[in-house]
């Protein structure tokens, strides 16, 4: 493939997938499909994601198809890719698209689909298997969850497996076992979809009591009688579990951050990595104590 021709695959990628993100901000994705082990797992890796625009490429040019005719929100990409994890490698075994039918493996692979599936050679990364209860959500498609099993590949051959914990409880703090609900069907076409987390209500509300302990200095120095038009706040809680940064109209807030200092939560990770959480609170003032507002009973 030339320099010229890299930089424009290169690019139209990078459109696609800025699109898809555009289009898909407020709306959580359908994942993938994996067979591992005799059970198939819903997953949010894309193994397909680096050849997309090629696929795209050739359903148009040698079929008149546009695999975005018809996207469902819920599914941005266009499709629902079914894999298969044997003998150490990851395979293809279908391919669903959102605006058509009838297309087979063997139509757009040709030769390199073998008995029905495709060798995902073009494939070197990392699928996440979840082991655990689901902890934290990216908006868009990507999860972690307590417990997971990390399947890291090379040209679709597996070369080495993690397991990875991403929840430490820390003795007396508060818990973000998070637990989020979603509530849709896309297959009766419904793109509407609910979501309640008491547990990030919690988190919230632990906030808002501890900064109506100090409910008279808030009085003197931050808020004011007849307050009714305010920003939220936003608590960043660091790696740690700890509140390193408070955030009120639009700059830091130094004063409100010592306030909640004797706040401890639990450690959570993304993934195995350090995890850094933003919580926005929108609150109401009465001139006198703070309360969750309506909107936190949605949970973003």
């Amino acid at each position: 493939m030339s320099r010229l021709r890299t930089i424009i695959v290169f690019f139209s990628v990078l459109s696609l997938s800025l699109m898809s993100s555009t289009i898909a901000k407020a709306t959580s994705q359908v994942g993938e499909r994996f067979i591992y082990n005799g059970d198939t797992i819903e997953i949010s890796t894309q193994p397909l994601y680096t050849i997309a625009h090629d696929v795209e490429s050739i359903l148009k040019e040698r079929y008149g198809l546009d695999m975005f005719e018809e996207m469902a929100l819920a599914i941005a990409r266009g499709y629902i890719g079914t894999w298969e994890f044997k003998d150490g490698k990851l395979y293809l075994i279908k391919l669903s698209f959102t605006s058509f039918k009838g297309i087979s493996l063997q139509d757009i692979f040709g030769d390199k689909c073998i008995d029905g599936r495709v060798l995902a050679d073009w494939f070197s990364g990392r699928i996440v298997i979840p082991k655990g209860k689901w902890l934290v959500y990216d908006g868009f498609s990507a999860h972690t969850y307590c417990k997971e099993e990390h399947l890291f590949f090379k040209k679709g051959i597996l070369r080495k497996t993690k397991q990875v914990n991403n929840y430490i409880t820390v003795p007396g703090a508060i818990s973000r076992r998070y637990n989020q609900y979603f509530s849709y069907s896309y297959y009766n076409d419904e793109d509407d979809y609910e979501r309640i987390d008491l547990e990030k209500l919690k988190v919230r509300q632990a906030i808002i009591n501890c900064l109506n302990l100090h409910k008279q200095e808030l009085k003197k120095k931050i808020f004011f009688e007849g307050l009714m038009y305010h920003d939220p706040i936003t608590v960043t809680i660091g790696p740690e579990g700890l509140i390193t940064e408070v955030w009120f109209y639009g700059e830091k807030n130094n004063y409100l951050k010592k306030l909640l200092q004797g706040l401890r939560f639990d450690i959570i990770r993304f993934r195995g990595k350090k995890y850094t959480e933003r919580i926005h609170i929108n609150f109401d003032y009465d001139g006198e104590y703070l309360y969750l507002d309506d909107d936190d009973l949605w949970c973003p």
